[in-house]
């Protein structure tokens, strides 16, 4: 038995896939508007730096207040970018304390005091970005150009960006919110799923396991899913199978049960007579040796049945003269068929008849075939073995076929028996167990071969057979191959 411990449910499963999912899509989501944000933030502080460096250079920067408006900025610049004034010790020039906007005044000296201590070089033209308590800013320091100034100042141009950090903040909290509620959302759609999948899967598991128990009985849920369905088809089958062949399997037991004791009780009869001296010892032990023999078939049969189902495993295939085995297998039943004046009449193809088979396997089917024969013929067995042409694509293409006959002049194969002659265990009219012939369907079919069985002699029939269940005066199996 499997161990089950760490084995983890569907539910779980289809869960953790989906939450893992949608985690790992909305992460690249928040990364890469993230990045988008923060590029765009950046680029357009720094255009705006840009453009008011060069329009302040433009003006050679010789006057201090000229172009700043009362909001400090320039109009001429067209952007965002303010403007502060500093001297070499970080000291405000402009806009002056009786401005009325000094009341920004605590945000400008929070600035400066954030490039002085970021040790950045006064008038180089970098751009910077800052982190004040009153926000975050893009800035970029250059030198005054003016010779009439007792000292050196420098001019700060900066852009506000706190409300764009505060907005991609906004829409960062927005997505974590819809993140949450997409978990939950998956959460509630892997549940339902999985309880679908894993409800037919539990019935299915139930049938499985009253199959196990030898219950055969049909699954009849409909279950709406195609996979599924196709899968429960299949086990209904399988079951079907499986109940037929326990069905044939106890049939087979009982005939063969019968079958046993029967010589089996005949041998001890006579092992008794010979003990008591009620019969010739001679005479008893021809019978015993008789029954013996029959016995001795019906082992061997039981034997070979209970490895029918994995016989390839067995199989070594070799190219053989299909001609040659059934000669062999002819000589095998001469005796037999001369015993009760039966004769086997020879029409085999003139070239030999090649086919790559297990040689062992092939002899046991045809002779089974041929021993049928000899048991319901009457006068002869006609055994035949050719190549054909077989026909393929509307003529346009031919291949070789090879076509194995054995027909005997018996009574033909009643209607009733016809359909299940293959089957095995099976005992038709002066069958002896039921395993020949299905021996002979899985060797054939083995080799990628078709078997089939009809009567023959139809217009030999005569009045005295009219009406009657047979319907034919002889039979004829048919083999064959794809050479």
């Amino acid at each position: 038995m499997s161990n089950r411990k760490g084995k983890r449910s569907i539910k779980t499963r289809i869960l953790v896939s989906i939450l893992v999912l949608i985690g790992v899509i909305f992460c690249c989501i928040i990364l890469a508007f993230n990045s988008l944000v923060n590029t765009n933030i950046e680029k357009n502080a720094i255009n705006q730096l840009e453009t008011a460096i060069r329009i302040v250079e433009k003006n050679n920067g010789n006057q201090m207040g000229t172009g700043i408006g009362n909001n400090n900025r320039m109009p001429q610049m067209k952007s965002r970018a303010e403007l502060l004034i500093i001297n070499a010790t970080y000291g405000l020039e402009y806009p002056k304390s009786d401005n009325e906007f000094m009341n920004n005044g605590e945000k400008y000296k929070a600035l400066i005091e954030k490039i002085k201590s970021g040790g950045y070089q006064l008038g180089n033209g970098e751009m910077i970005r800052l982190t004040t308590e009153f926000g975050d800013y893009y800035a970029a320091t250059i030198k005054v150009n003016t010779s009439d100034l007792p000292q050196q100042l420098y001019m700060v141009f900066f852009v506000d960006i706190t409300s764009n950090i505060e907005l991609a903040v906004q829409i960062n909290l927005m997505l974590i919110l819809i993140l949450a509620f997409a978990f939950l959302l998956a959460t509630l759609t892997a549940i339902i799923l999985a309880g679908k999948i894993a409800k037919p899967i539990k019935e299915l598991t139930g049938f499985a396991e009253r199959i196990g128990e030898g219950d055969f009985t049909e699954c009849r849920v409909d279950f709406s899913d195609r996979e599924i369905s196709k899968l429960a088809d299949i086990m209904n089958k399988s079951a079907a199978q499986l109940a037929k062949y326990d069905k044939e399997q106890k049939i087979f037991f009982q005939n063969a049960s019968h079958e046993l004791r029967t010589p089996l009780m005949s041998m001890k009869g006579y092992a008794e007579a010979i003990k008591y001296k009620v019969i010739e010892s001679e005479r008893a032990a021809d019978i015993i040796l008789e029954e013996t023999d029959k016995l001795t078939e019906m082992v061997e049969d039981l034997l070979y049945i209970s490895k029918i189902d994995n016989i390839s495993r067995d199989y070594v295939k070799t190219n053989c003269d299909l001609r040659e085995i059934l000669s062999d297998c002819c000589i095998t039943e001469k005796a037999r068929a001369l015993n009760k004046g039966v004769e086997f009449v020879y029409e085999f193809d003139q070239k030999p008849v090649m086919f790559e088979c297990d040689e062992k396997n092939m002899s046991r089917a045809l002779l089974n075939i041929i021993d049928n024969g000899v048991r319901y013929a009457r006068t002869k067995i006609v055994v035949s073995c050719e190549i054909e042409m077989e026909k393929k694509n509307a003529g346009k293409n031919k291949r070789e076929k090879i076509l194995i006959c054995i027909e005997n002049d018996g009574e033909g194969i009643s209607q009733e028996d016809a359909p299940h002659i293959f089957d095995r265990f099976y005992k038709g009219s002066g069958g002896k167990n039921g395993i020949g012939l299905a021996v002979v369907r899985s060797v054939v079919e083995e080799h990628n071969g078709k078997i089939w069985v009809e009567n023959v002699g139809l217009e030999k029939t005569g009045a005295e057979n009219a009406g009657t269940e047979n319907a034919g005066t002889g039979t004829r199996f048919n083999i064959s191959f794809k050479k």
